[in-house]
């Protein structure tokens, strides 16, 4: 028996030095007409036993040859979940929704050939959103590369800078070719873990045969290991930001692995410095408790209508920028305008401002924010906004009040308020992800959460996460396009076999509405073919087809009681829109702002 340098993880999807021992049980001897399993039973199964001692629980399949090794170890894992997922695009982001919502890494598993590429657009938006995914490619042995061979093309690789760490593994031989499998498992697992986490490929070549398998019953494993220390204390300068305001927080979407403690250090902050936090709604930040005292949600409309201009005394001195900028085009054209200081908040120091203003950066996350001194800051400047933000809100709720269900912008409201505490929200980019920063106020501490995929900000796959966020998670809405909808329309086919609730609410527009806010909407003559794309589809059969039940909606009510009220498995609601109309209203939510001093 030999032991190994395996380091399992604890609940939390995090390992320390700790060293279990596990080993494969060599065949009863008293068995002499048993095969001998195959060499690359062996390692598949070494390799897979270091990352499931690591904490590894998760693994999306789609079915191929080459990877029969891995399939058949993960039989020897009872502690795994693994889902079948038929087309790989699709795969990626389900195991994208998995980890997203989870904060742990899983491991996508495929055959040899194209089938690697087509996880290619899941690996960007997890790589700009620092996910961890970690890809095993099964691949041909080098003897059966660049000779003809089927279903062989060039692994090695393949996704370039999008990934934080790839290998292309030798075909190891023996035991000592095991360890050297385990090694690379560990290596692999601490990249996609670390400082800057996102996906790692591991690139497996086996050779034929596959069977026999190792059998069941031959391997053992070891004991968990000690939970991870905590997130190391943030170290700043705040005193200077508090000299050089008064300012704004803003923050754009994140995705933190404690909310709580996260949207606690950035109320601290804005409580010590005096400074209102504009807070994009792909955040937790509006839905805390404590976020009345603080946020502000209508910057768009209010910047939009010139408020800065006519209230100088609202204009920051100061920004301080947590991650990202949020979505609103309105904000970000202003903060491109600002000369004054800047701060930055984020993991690395990269530049996070489409602008490149320069900034002073911070290192590390909110969770980790320590003791403040104890002063009484400026309350004027923030009380002015929050005022302004209580205003607003007062005015365009009524507005909302008088609009019907079926107006895009109140979709996001009525979710917003009857979406059951412990949920989850996917909404989509273009237009759904811009309505409901606009129409989601901070007014219902504890609501749920929100996710959506602002790391490359495509449309690509989100029937497939949602799927993924919903198995064996928190009931899910996934708010999407007619367009984004039919654009991962593979994705239902996942979708249908979750063990969850899931529901798809479909805003049936007639395309994509985001270039009707676009200066190509002027050129009639090329717009609609090329850019608004509407498409004649049938989206209730499509879901049918798939055996989800559909409901349409046009704007008759019950939409807040189909939210609230429990339900499991799939369903779609296709909310039908007149778009024309919804345009004339977001013009009417406009003027509106330009009323509220009157």
């Amino acid at each position: 028996m030999e032991e190994s340098n395996v380091r399992p993880a604890d609940d939390s999807c995090r390992h320390s030095g700790i060293t279990p021992s596990w080993f494969i049980v060599d065949q009863n001897p008293n068995e002499p007409n048993a095969l001998k399993p195959a060499e690359s039973a062996h390692q598949a199964l070494s390799f897979l036993a270091a990352l499931v001692a690591r904490g590894v629980k998760e693994f999306v399949v789609s079915p191929g040859s080459r990877s029969t090794p891995l399939v058949l170890a993960l039989q020897h894992f009872s502690e795994v979940r693994a889902r079948v997922v038929l087309d790989e695009r699709s795969a990626v982001f389900f195991a994208l929704g998995i980890a997203d919502r989870s904060h742990c890494p899983v491991a996508l598993i495929c055959t040899s050939g194209t089938a690697a590429a087509n996880y290619y657009p899941g690996v960007i938006e997890a790589s700009e959103r620092g996910i961890p995914l970690l890809l095993l490619t099964a691949d041909r042995p080098p003897e059966l590369r660049d000779c003809g061979a089927g279903q062989t093309i060039d692994q090695i690789g393949i996704y370039g800078k999008f990934v934080r760490w790839s290998i292309d593994a030798e075909v190891p031989r023996g035991d000592d070719g095991c360890r050297e499998l385990e090694r690379i498992a560990e290596a692999g697992l601490s990249e996609a873990l670390g400082q800057n986490p996102g996906p790692v490929h591991f690139n497996l070549p086996f050779r034929e045969p596959f069977l026999p398998a190792v059998p069941n019953g031959s391997f053992e494993k070891g004991e968990l290991n000690e939970p991870a220390g905590p997130d190391p204390e943030v170290s700043a300068d705040w005193e200077s930001l508090r000299n050089a305001g008064p300012g704004w927080i803003i923050v754009g979407s994140a995705n933190p692995p404690n909310p709580k403690r996260w949207a606690d250090g950035l109320f601290r902050l804005s409580d010590y410095l005096g400074w209102p936090i504009l807070a994009d709604v792909l955040n937790p930040l509006r839905q805390m408790p404590g976020a009345g005292e603080r946020v502000v949600t209508q910057y768009e409309g209010l910047l939009s209508a010139g408020w800065l201009d006519r209230h100088s005394d609202f204009a920051p001195q100061a920004i301080l920028q947590v991650g990202i900028q949020p979505t609103a085009k309105s904000l970000r054209q202003w903060l491109a305008r600002f000369e004054g200081p800047r701060w930055q908040w984020s993991r690395l120091p990269g530049g996070l401002d489409p602008a490149r203003k320069p900034f002073t950066w911070i290192g590390g996350t909110p969770e980790g924010l320590g003791d403040l001194p104890d002063v009484f800051p400026e309350e004027a400047f923030r009380g002015a906004w929050l005022e302004a933000e209580a205003k607003t809100v007062a005015v365009v709720s009524d507005w909302l009040d008088s609009m019907p269900e079926n107006f895009e912008g109140k979709i996001h409201h009525e979710i917003a308020v009857s979406a059951p505490r412990k949920s989850q929200v996917l909404i989509a980019n273009s237009m759904p992800v811009r309505d409901a920063e606009r129409f989601w106020f901070a007014n219902r501490p504890r609501g749920p959460r929100i996710f959506s995929n602002r790391g490359a900000s495509g449309i690509e796959g989100l029937v497939s996460m949602a799927a993924g966020m919903a198995d064996g998670g928190d009931t899910t809405f996934a708010v999407l396009g007619d367009l984004a909808f039919l654009h991962d329309v593979g994705g239902l086919k996942a979708a249908s076999q979750i063990e969850g609730s899931l529901t798809f609410v479909v805003i049936d527009n007639g395309g994509g509405r985001i270039f009707g806010q676009l200066p190509i909407r002027s050129e009639e003559q090329v717009f609609d073919e090329f850019f608004l794309t509407p498409q004649a589809v049938d989206l209730a059969k499509v879901c049918e087809a798939h055996g989800i039940p559909v409901q349409t909606l046009s704007g008759s009510g019950g939409f807040q009681d189909l939210l609230s009220k429990p339900f499991r498995g799939v369903r779609g609601v296709i909310v039908q829109t007149d778009p024309a109309v919804d345009d004339e209203r977001r013009s009417e939510w406009r003027k509106l702002f330009r009323e509220i001093e009157s």
